[in-house]
């Protein structure tokens, strides 16, 4: 009886998926990603990016940073958040300031710091602690304000044009709340609105295997969801969700069921989607087709898809990034968290990746006139213990 309750719920599954893609499909843009262009010797940063701008984060055993999960910046701070659950704020030029909360079980301590955002308008650093499943508020002083509960179970949250908050729900606790979906609530916490409220998915909650893939970012007036399920791009406002971009891969796209299962997959046959970050006139795509490891580079003008591969390079990791002739150093592509806003995109590089590719990189070393006199001191004085060194890039 319960195999056929499965069945019966796969069926029912796959029909309405087949429904909800064809309305879908009215008006979103397909993107075919196994007809992308590959990316032209004469494609370079300077096709997309107006300047570049490195800070080096101050190093001391106070900040000492592993890993970052991810940045935000204001017109003062640079604020980074690290694998080790800790808080780190820089002022602009990369100087230390405080570490904001610490770990613990007191008042203003978190639990785990899953994830944080930024109000601008009040100058407050929210964080979210899944685990205490609370938001703490504090102010950019670093001192503690107030903690509101919440009661569901997102992984991520970030504050919208509206100073709304947008939470995550893809959930760890599948029976408990539907996998797939964002929570709107307004400063106070309170639930004023649910996007993608998928019910024909709970039916399925059962098998799915939730997936901490999806990104929800603030891109302008709206905030753009990337629901990996389905490899779609939406983009959200207070009280709609609208479907701008269906990624495909064609007849390598993995089947909703199979992609919704615990059934093992032959990821040698099929090509997804890992990560994207959109821009105002770009969507930046990171996926693996086949096993291989691919970025794509959506112009959004008139739609057409950059495969970003040179093969003419030696290193790997610049096989599949933008070759920097802006300034003559490191080649480029955003971290997964790394939208600073619309125009400006991040990657870190820690000191050891920046000597470690520079090494392997001979036309960098030889070729050192070709690279900005204050790149090539900053590169120069760091040392493989240091903190990482933040680039941002402008784009045009």
């Amino acid at each position: 009886m319960k195999l056929l309750s499965l069945i019966f719920s796969i069926s029912l599954l796959s029909a309405c998926t087949q429904t909800d893609e064809k309305k879908m499909n009215q008006h979103v843009k397909r993107i075919d990603l196994t007809e992308a262009k590959l990316l032209m010797d004469d494609f370079r940063l300077s096709e997309i990016a107006q300047s570049i701008r490195y800070v080096k984060l101050e190093s001391s055993e106070k900040c000492r940073i592993r890993s970052i999960n991810n940045v935000k910046t204001t017109l003062d701070f640079i604020f980074i958040q690290d694998q080790q659950e800790s808080l780190f704020q820089f002022d602009a030029d990369g100087g230390f300031v405080r570490k904001i909360g610490s770990k613990g079980k007191g008042p203003g301590e978190f639990l785990h710091l899953t994830d944080f955002t930024i109000d601008e308008a009040s100058k407050k650093v929210l964080i979210y602690d899944n685990f205490g499943r609370s938001v703490k508020e504090y102010s950019y002083d670093g001192k503690f304000e107030k903690e509101t509960a919440i009661d569901f179970y997102p992984i991520s949250f970030e504050m919208s044009a509206s100073r709304n908050l947008f939470f995550n729900n893809v959930s760890p606790f599948p029976k408990k709340i539907i996998p797939y979906g964002v929570t709107v609530c307004n400063q106070q916490l309170q639930k004023v609105n649910k996007l993608l409220n998928k019910e024909w998915e709970r039916a399925f909650a059962d098998e799915m295997v939730p997936s901490s893939l999806c990104n929800l970012q603030r891109f302008g007036e709206r905030m753009t969801f990337w629901e990996y399920n389905h490899d779609t791009i939406w983009h959200l406002s207070d009280k709609s969700a609208v479907a701008e971009y269906f990624l495909d891969f064609s007849k390598y796209r993995i089947p909703f069921e199979l992609r919704s299962s615990k059934k093992d997959i032959n990821y040698a046959q099929y090509g997804f989607i890992e990560n994207i970050i959109e821009t105002q006139r770009y969507v930046f795509i990171d996926a693996c087709l086949k096993r291989q490891k691919k970025r794509y580079l959506l112009c959004k003008e008139n739609n057409e898809v950059i495969d970003v591969f040179r093969d003419r390079s030696k290193v790997f990791f610049m096989n599949i990034e933008l070759e920097n002739d802006v300034d003559g150093a490191l080649s480029f592509w955003p971290d997964r968290r790394g939208f600073v806003n619309d125009s400006i995109l991040c990657k870190s590089f820690f000191p050891f990746e920046l000597k470690r590719n520079m090494e392997r990189n001979n036309s960098l070393l030889s070729e050192v006139d070709c690279i900005d006199n204050e790149v090539a001191s900053l590169l120069k004085k760091t040392s493989v213990t240091d903190n990482p060194v933040l680039m941002f890039v402008k784009l045009k």
